[in-house]
């Protein structure tokens, strides 16, 4: 607007203005009134330098409102609250009028303005009659419209004045409207008069009151009147002049109007009581005549003039004095109270310091009287109505305090709990006139009642009771007595009255309800406190319907109360603690009230709440030091908790004002708690664990957009999603939610309900509605009711994972017990159980077509009432949830379905994700038999399923959460089992809409396998083939095979035969989603066929190949055709087109070329041609002068071209485009198994096929497909990868696959994880990392340092075997000598020292001294072999000081985990040896039982040196415990020594080491079960720090292969899985599926769990009785490996014929206990081995498992004595496979 002109620019803003009124927009909100404020302002100070535009703008809206038509009680609210606005903004402008104005243009626009204030004015007291709470609006208007006269008439008065001069005139006239005229007059009272003008007046009123009529001079002394005392309280300081300096002509004008007035009241009492009023105020304005009556009562002499205006005031006198008499007229009486009343109130005017004045002394005459008539006789004197006369009273009361303020006769009877209630009244309103009434400096203070407090207090106590008590039920009240009905409704109303002026009282001034005495103790005085305020609460409750306005008024007293500075009176002597207990009471009751929807108009309470809070907040900033004094009681904490529950239900209320409160009202619980933390040294976060999200709530309330109750919804429940922390009040606040929502989901579901039926829930439910929304109709309640319901489910759902939490925690004390089946978990409300009918899809038995039917029969959903499920409110609300996804309501089942899958599908808390999913599954399984066999079709289920794959689509989608958020709760819950069941329950789906549930499906496996980085698979490989194949079952593909011509001849692939008719439209993209779904699916995706293993992998997985690979050729040249198809089509279209337009010649060739030309070949990208336009959807879109577009529409959308064959190009292309993609993925992934399939059709006969397959070989290149897989060496490299994922460390140092597997491996495979976990570690210099890891396992679980390692865990076992290891030449360097030396000692040495078993010939202190020294010898060789000690226990010691420290380090002493590594090293590594010794190697004979004795207490003694224990419980050894201690010392410097500096390796040694590892490992290849199990049990083919073996890398395949499912489980649900993620997982699964399963034998698991070698395997094949059984006879007649004749060197010759041996068809193990049974003779012997190799090929071969087993097995007995080898016709194909198996033949 800044580029307009000044006119115009307040054009728009009156325009503004005028369009924001009430009447044209509806009711205002909060926000809308601040506009309409801000625009009023703007126009209030434009108003100064543009008043005649702006008075003029606003005259004529005040007219187009007033015009306008009203009818009903919310169009009358909306005109009055116009008109409210429009007359206060002309009062502000015309107060801001800076002078009178003189232009003529100003006049004018006055004078109109004038002229409409009257008219509404009289329209409101004549012709407006509002109804219902709108009427009390009457007079707020009138008052209004009052006051704009007012404001006019401070600088317009001349023209006001006119109008009334006018009126006077015709008043006097005989016309017929002269009546009409008088209402005019009233303008008089509304004058802004100085005493000038005020003499004007009165001037002009003695000149015309001769001629008027009675009703007219009547009206104009009341006007009068009220004029003069509109003058006297507006210019006090005048009237106070007036007194010392008379003026003559004022005074000689008002003599003359008395006397006129005098003689027409004369002969009438009524008269006398509206003239003697004026006539009293006229007397006043004369002070000479009133100082001239005075001195007359004194004897002075006094003029005719004079006479008769004093023996007016005796007529008064006598008429007060005759109010005890019988002949007293009460019309009389009245007019003399009157008048008095006017002389003695306008006395207070005059300075209290001018005692002398007359007019003191005339009121001092009769003032006595009027307390007498007024306050202190039984019966009034007055017949004045009930409101004048409280008026009147009230008058009086404020004269007497300001005249004689320390005379309390009068509040006294008014504070008299006896007193007619109308003395109550006056009282309160005397008080509220004495606070608020602009005070003269010579008046009393309200000071003077504070020492009444207290009886002030106990009548507003008193008044409350009565009235809570006295509040008739509707039941009664509508069969009383119509006229006692009336008597006690204007009883009620005048208590209503009275608690309203008390209440405002308070909000006048709050210290006349709080002062107390100085002397009472400071508990009564919070009592009274307390008291005060649980009074002001009681009112919030019963007042909210009955007295809005009292409500209001209660509400603003409290708040006036929580002032800071007020606050400080409630316990002046503990003022912290008191602010606590008072505050707090106040809050919870308040905040109770507001949960249970006890007060109706919520949103006010909601603002005052928020005030409150500032109130409390800017106390506790003044007292911040204290602030937390007296906080910590219950009640304070049960407060916050139900304002925190407040703040949470109203968020999801339908007023967006009260749900932009609530969300502002949580910043200030965050300050309360900060202020509270200030001075504490606490967090704030201590106190609100939500605090930060909190904050962005607060500030959300002012920056969000409320464009909208819905789009605010979604606002808020996004930031509900952010909620991490249960609390009392957010679980709270869900519960309650819970139950309305159970209770309005009840009311929804069953409406219309028979009214028998109903529940009392839902009943109590419908009557909150109907209290809520009584001013609307029944659809605008149901309206209402189904969007609040909308709300509270999307409140649940957002922030559901509080409570979720909560219960989770509950559960944690208490298990839950672990269901037997899916199937007798599932809720009983399950879809299945809601269908109405089924189909069976096959043709069963006629028994399982019974139960299948009785299974899906119609069952009545009011068998299972809502929340009958035995779980956590949130397994409740979510399973709820799903079952109204198939809610059939006639009027709402749509909405709710459609409400219900949207909530859940977008604003569901991420947290809950998993609960949702495992709800989802249970249901999803009772769609099928109990066997799960047989699939239950029916239109219930069908739509279930629809519902569920929008919303795990929507999840899967959706962007508002966080992604870091979504992956994190989403990685906790496998959804393969939901979606292969949704999948196998489509595929039997036949309904006219199936394919479009079939595309949403395709798209949702599409959307899975884009946020597979953030899932959970137990079997992604096997799930994700699964998926494919069920997919690639929906294809439309034609049923010609595929032939592949290749340059070297025909070779024939078996295509797909699928029968399919021509597709139409749905067909094509059901076949675009599910190609785009398969691409997905095959991206990265090693082909896994089912039941497969080693032997036959490939040849699966390249029959699977070919399979796919031929479908997707086979679509391929089904688009092909249909773009040729659809091509020639659109050139005939254009053709005959043309032919019909008259096209002619080169034009229609050209057209024809044109469409030629823009043809689309299969292989190429859509183009824009001279026919054309590809769009990106649908059909062809239109033809305009012959060329053709192709839009998204679908159809032909007019133009020349007609009956063009409705086939989408675009369409197709795209599903060409997405069929390379998923071909180029297939063979990416397959490419060892699919390339020889595939790269025949580089040389096909066909050029499309030719182009195809150069376009799929292009994108895998781009792709970087590693076709080293295609070498010899892709086995080995494979290893490798499964090695480094096993090794792979995190950030952190963890091991996320080696610690998986840890966790999740079976007790019986413990021994082989740990064998194959050291030495995979050890070979990549990786052991101290697994050590720590697996040490920190050991001592999580611990409890103390006496248990740690004691039990038989993984980690125990992979202690001992570095033990076992690493230590066996430190065993033998350190401890041989030693223990040789004593096993050689004289066979008398003996060191039995138990008494008891002590040979008699033996003594026993030279046995002590025996053991002493062996042990002082041994113990001193273990102390000098630091430098020996292996550097692999170093760094095993090194880590186990680093895991204790850190995790017993606060409790124990750094000796006591010293002692802790000494006890370790001792019992599982040195004193094994030491007792048995035999058995480790270190001696060659067994000992003798002495001198085993003697090792046993050796033993003893080193392990109690070790773990710093004396001996106690054998009393033999206690001699030895100063021996012991002695050693502690020395032992705990050892121990310290090796665990303090962990070994470091030379940087050349780490160097050389590293790529021979790489080397070796990629060398190795897997080997059978036997084979591992032979090599990695035998300690002699340890050697660590060296290459993997065969048999480990085997032993490591078969581990993960057999766990990787739970592998992934456990990285799911790992509190590590955000630092590591999922690809780690990934790649060994991927890694896994390439390498397949290992191979399984019948004597695998046997041999895996005994130390092979050729004796112990003789002994098991033995055992078997192998050499009996027909299968090894088989094998020996074959003659494979015998014994014929002998060499020139006499050798015996054995023959090995290698062609006879077949592997498909011989038992190799069978084959080689042959061998060494042929051999067992000759073991002794040299021998010649003859190997013919004649014919021998890839049949004959031994696999590598074989082959590793036979050098295993034969190694001990047979190379030794092996002479000479001869081979016999060595071919190609056996150099191949020596050269490929050198790395097992070279050793």
């Amino acid at each position: 607007m800044a580029d307009r002109k000044p006119g115009e620019w307040v054009h728009a803003l009156l325009n503004r203005f005028d369009s924001q009124l009430p009447i044209k927009t509806g009711l205002h909100t909060n926000q809308s009134l601040e506009n309409v404020e801000m625009n009023k302002q703007c126009l209030i100070r434009v108003s100064k330098y543009k008043f005649a535009l702006v008075i003029s703008e606003l005259t004529k809206i005040l007219q187009q409102v007033d015009q306008m038509h009203v009818y009903g009680p919310d169009a009358e609210r909306n005109f009055c609250h116009s008109q409210f606005i429009i007359l206060d903004t002309l009062e502000k402008c015309l107060i801001g009028q800076p002078k009178e104005t003189s232009r003529l243009d100003e006049a004018i626009l006055v004078k109109n303005l004038l002229q409409e204030i009257c008219r509404v004015r009289k329209l409101v007291q004549n012709f407006m009659t509002l109804t219902g709470e709108n009427s009390k609006m009457n007079g707020e208007l009138l008052t209004l419209a009052s006051r704009v006269i007012y404001a006019l008439s401070v600088n317009n008065f001349n023209t006001v004045f006119n109008r009334i001069l006018s009126s006077l005139n015709l008043s006097t006239s005989e016309l017929e409207d002269a009546d009409c005229q008088i209402s005019e007059l009233e303008l008089i009272q509304y004058l802004s008069m100085d005493l000038t003008r005020l003499s004007r007046l009165i001037y002009e009123v003695c000149t015309k009151f001769k001629g008027l009529k009675k009703n007219a001079y009547l009206a104009l002394s009341n006007f009068l009147e009220r004029a003069i005392w509109n003058w006297l309280e507006n210019f006090p300081q005048e009237f106070d002049e007036l007194q010392t300096k008379p003026n003559e002509e004022l005074a000689e004008r008002c003599e003359r109007l008395f006397d006129m007035l005098t003689p027409l009241c004369s002969d009438s009492g009524r008269r006398k009581a509206q003239t003697w009023p004026l006539q009293v105020m006229l007397l006043v304005l004369c002070p000479n005549l009133l100082e001239d009556i005075n001195n007359a009562e004194n004897g002075a002499p006094i003029g005719a003039s004079a006479l008769r205006k004093k023996q007016f005031f005796d007529d008064m006198k006598r008429a007060l004095a005759s109010h005890n008499h019988s002949s007293a007229k009460p019309s009389l009486l009245e007019a003399a109270i009157l008048a008095t009343v006017n002389m003695c109130k306008s006395a207070c005017y005059v300075n209290i310091n001018d005692r002398s004045n007359a007019l003191f002394s005339i009121v001092q005459r009769v003032i006595s009287d009027l307390k007498s008539i007024l306050f202190l006789q039984a019966k009034s004197g007055l017949r004045t109505p009930h409101a004048d006369t409280e008026h009147l009273l009230t008058e009086f009361f404020v004269t007497c305090f300001r005249i004689t303020p320390h005379n309390n006769e009068i509040l006294k009877v008014c504070l008299n709990q006896q007193s007619p209630p109308i003395f109550h009244f006056v009282l309160v309103c005397s008080l509220h006139k004495i606070i608020t009434q602009p005070r003269l400096s010579w008046w009393p203070t309200i000071n003077n009642f504070y020492s009444k407090s207290a009886d002030i207090r106990n009548m507003f106590l008193e008044t409350l009771n009565r009235l809570m008590h006295q509040q008739p039920r509707i039941s009664q009240s509508r069969g009383m007595i119509p006229r006692m009905r009336e008597k006690t409704d204007g009883d009620l109303s005048a208590k209503y009255s009275l608690l309203l002026g008390m209440v405002r009282l308070i909000n006048d001034d709050p210290i006349l309800m709080l002062h107390n005495p100085p002397g009472r103790c400071g508990r009564e005085v919070q009592q009274s406190t307390l008291e005060l305020m649980n009074g002001l609460v009681d009112i919030l409750h019963f007042s909210s319907v009955v007295c809005p306005d009292l409500m209001q008024e209660s509400m603003q007293a409290l708040l006036t109360l929580h002032q800071p500075h007020i606050i400080e009176l409630w316990n002046p002597a503990e003022p912290m603690v008191c602010f606590w207990d008072i505050s707090s009471h106040v809050l919870y009751t308040v905040s109770q009230k507001l949960i249970q929807r006890q007060i109706a108009n919520y949103g006010d309470v909601l603002r005052w709440l928020k005030d409150i809070l500032i109130c409390r907040n800017a106390f506790l900033e003044k007292h911040k030091e204290l602030a937390n004094v007296g906080s910590n009681e219950n009640l304070c904490r049960q407060a916050l908790i139900k304002l925190e529950m407040v703040f949470f239900m109203y968020l999801w209320s339908l007023d967006i004002e009260a749900v932009l409160t609530a969300m502002s009202c949580f910043g200030l619980l965050c300050q309360e708690a900060e202020l509270r933390s200030l001075y504490e040294d606490l967090n704030p976060l201590t106190l609100m664990p939500n605090y930060d999200i909190y904050l962005e709530i607060a500030h959300s309330s002012h920056t969000i957009l409320t464009t909208g109750r819905a789009h605010l919804q979604k606002q808020i429940m996004c930031l509900l999603r952010k909620v991490l922390y249960p609390t009392p009040g957010n679980i709270q606040a869900w519960e309650e939610t819970f139950m309305n929502w159970k209770s309005a989901t009840s009311y929804l579901v069953a409406y219309p309900k028979v009214k028998s039926d109903e529940s009392a829930d839902s009943s109590a439910y419908k009557s909150v509605l109907k209290r809520r929304h009584s001013h609307q109709n029944s659809e605008h309640e149901l309206e209402d009711t189904l969007n609040e319901w909308v709300n509270q489910t999307g409140f649940l759902a957002a922030l559901g994972s509080v409570t979720l939490h909560y219960a989770l925690r509950s559960q944690a004390a208490a298990p839950t017990p672990v269901s037997g089946g899916a199937a007798s978990a599932a809720p009983a409300g399950s879809p299945a159980n809601l269908a109405g009918s089924t189909a069976a899809v096959s043709t069963p038995t006629s028994a399982a077509a019974a139960a299948a039917a009785a299974a899906a029969a119609p069952i009545d959903p009011r068998l299972y009432p809502l929340g009958d499920n035995q779980y956590c409110p949130v397994t409740q609300f979510i399973g709820n949830m799903l079952r109204l996804l198939v809610c059939q309501n006639d009027k709402f089942g749509a909405q709710i379905q459609r409400h219900v899958k949207e909530l859940l599908g977008q604003q569901l808390n991420p947290f809950v994700y998993p609960l949702l999913f495992e709800q989802v599954k249970l249901y999803i399984e009772k769609c099928f038999s109990s066997q799960g066999t047989q699939v239950l079709v029916n239109d219930s289920n069908t739509l279930f399923m629809e519902n569920i794959i929008y919303i795990l689509k929507s999840i899967l989608e959706e962007k508002s959460t966080p992604a870091e958020a979504r992956s994190e709760h989403l990685a906790g819950s496998s959804l393969e089992s939901i979606i292969l069941n949704i999948i196998r329950y489509v595929r039997h789906v036949e309904c006219p809409h199936s394919k479009s549930i079939k595309i949403r499906l395709c798209q949702l496996v599409t959307v899975l396998m884009a946020r597979r980085e953030d899932l959970s698979f137990r079997q992604e490989i096997k799930f994700r083939n699964k998926v494919t194949e069920y997919l690639l079952d929906w294809l439309m593909v034609s049923t010609h095979p595929l032939n592949i011509q290749a340059a070297g001849g025909p070779a024939a692939v078996s295509g797909v035969s699928v029968s399919v008719a021509t597709p139409d439209q749905a067909s094509r993209d059901l076949d675009y989603w599910c190609m785009e779904a398969v691409a997905a699916l095959l991206a990265g995706l090693p082909l896994q066929p089912e039941e497969s293993d080693r032997g036959d992998l490939l040849e699966a997985k390249s029959q699977l190949f070919s399979k796919y690979f031929t479908m997707f050729m086979n679509l391929l040249n089904d688009c092909a055709e249909e773009t040729a198809a659809s091509d020639a089509a659109a050139v005939a279209a254009v053709a005959a087109a043309a032919a019909g337009a008259g096209v002619t010649g080169g034009t229609a060739t050209g057209q024809l070329g044109a469409a030629a030309s823009d043809s689309v070949s299969p292989s190429c990208s859509p183009q824009v041609g001279a026919l054309g336009v590809v769009g990106p959807g649908g059909g062809i879109g239109g033809v305009a002068g012959g060329v053709g577009v192709v839009g998204s529409g679908g159809g032909v959308g007019g133009g020349v071209v007609q009956g063009i064959r409705k086939r989408n190009v675009n369409n197709t292309i795209a599903l060409r485009n997405v069929t390379v993609t998923a071909m180029s993925n297939l063979l990416n992934a397959n490419i060892e198994s699919g390339l020889v399939h595939a790269i025949g059709l580089g040389y096909h006969r066909d050029p499309q096929t030719r182009a195809a397959f150069m376009e799929v070989l292009t994108r895998i290149l781009l792709q970087g497909t590693e076709f080293e897989t295609l070498a010899e060496s892709a086995l080995h490299e494979r290893y490798r990868k499964l090695v480094d994922l096993v090794t792979l460390l995190g950030d952190r140092n963890e091991l996320p696959i080696a610690m998986a597997l840890a966790h999740v491996v079976a007790p019986d495979q413990l021994d082989d994880l740990s064998r194959v976990l050291v030495a995979v570690f050890d070979s990549k210099h990786h052991l101290g990392e697994l050590l720590i890891n697996m040490f920190n396992r050991e001592a999580e679980l611990a409890d103390s340092l006496q248990t740690l390692f004691r039990g038989n865990s993984l980690s125990s076992k992979i202690m001992s075997l570095c033990f076992r290891i690493y230590g066996q030449d430190y065993l033998s360097s350190v401890l041989l000598p030693e223990l040789t030396r004593i096993i050689n000692l004289p066979r008398q040495v003996s060191y039995e020292v138990d008494p008891s078993r002590i040979d008699p010939r033996e003594n026993l202190e030279e046995n002590q001294r025996n053991l002493t020294d062996i042990t002082e010898r041994v113990y001193g060789c273990i102390l000098n072999s630091f430098d020996d000690f292996p550097k692999q226990l170093k760094l095993m010691s090194h880590c186990l000081l680093q895991v204790i420290s850190q995790r017993f380090g606060p409790s124990s002493t750094d000796e006591q985990i010293i002692s802790v590594i000494g006890t370790i090293v001792f019992l599982r590594f040195i004193n094994p040896a030491i007792v048995s010794p035999y058995e480790h190697g270190l001696c060659s004979t067994e000992p003798a039982p002495k001198v085993k004795r003697g090792l046993t207490f050796l033993s003893k003694l080193l392990q109690s040196i070790a773990g710093q224990i004396t001996f106690s419980k054998e009393l033999h050894m206690l001699v030895f415990n100063e021996y012991v201690q002695r050693h502690f010392q020395s032992c705990r410097d050892f121990f310290r020594r090796v665990s303090e500096n962990p070994p470091t390796a030379d940087a050349e040694e780490v160097a050389a080491a590293a790529p021979t590892a790489t080397t070796a490992a990629a060398s190795n290849v897997a080997v059978s079960a036997a084979s591992a199990a032979a090599a990695a049990s035998s300690d002699v083919e340890y050697n660590y720090n060296a290459p993997l073996s065969d048999s480990h890398l085997f032993l490591l395949h078969r581990l993960l292969w057999m766990n990787q499912e739970r592998i992934g489980d456990f990285l799911s649900s790992s509190r590590d899985h955000r630092q590591v993620g999922r690809r780690p997982f990934d790649k060994l699964v991927t890694v896994l599926a390439h390498l397949g399963p290992p191979e399984h034998r019948s004597i695998e698991t046997s041999w895996s769990s005994m130390d092979m070698s050729s004796v112990k395997f003789e002994e098991f094949m033995s055992k078997s009785n192998m050499a009996e059984k027909e299968e090894f006879k088989s094998v020996k007649s074959l003659n494979i490996f015998y014994q014929a004749g002998y060499s020139r060197a006499n050798l015996p010759v054995f023959y090995y014929i290698a062609r006879r041996y077949k592997h498909t068809e011989v038992n190799s193990d069978l084959l080689v206990y042959h061998v060494l049974l042929t051999l067992k003779q000759h073991y002794h012997k040299s021998f010649d081995l003859v190997i013919d190799f004649t014919h021998t090929c890839a049949e004959n071969r031994f696999k590598s498992d074989c082959l590793n087993r036979w050098f295993v097995i034969t190694s001990e007995k047979f190379y030794p004595n092996l002479n000479n080898v001869y081979i016999y016709n060595c071919n190609n194909w056996v150099r191949e496979y020596t050269k490929f198996h050198e790395h097992i033949l070279a050793r």
